[in-house]
């Protein structure tokens, strides 16, 4: 438990910033298309997330940025479980933090 909790964390540390921050760059490519893509496109689980977050959110960055955070932590949280099945706590740890 102190591992998983020591993961989300670092993850935080690494990526809460970004609630606070506006979009950049090519962010604003993700309101071009008001329909989600068809499931055949690249990254359609992405899309759809896009998708869903303009219709609870609009155009504010805070739900995106939320929403992104989340499935990190939960990326992270995953890798640990996974990695810890193959590897020692330790490398596990050290590896998923990574």
């Amino acid at each position: 438990m102190r591992a998983r909790l020591l993961l989300l964390a670092a993850a935080l540390a690494a990526f809460g910033g970004s609630l606070l921050a506006g979009f950049h760059l090519d962010d604003y490519a993700i309101f071009s298309d008001p329909l989600p893509p068809a499931f055949g496109w690249p990254h359609p689980l992405t899309h759809l997330i896009n998708w869903l977050n303009y219709h609870v959110a609009g155009q504010e960055p805070l739900g995106y940025h939320a929403v992104n955070l989340v499935v990190h932590l939960g990326a992270v949280l995953l890798a640990y479980a996974c990695l810890r099945r193959l590897l020692p706590a330790t490398a596990a740890v050290i590896a998923a933090g990574i």
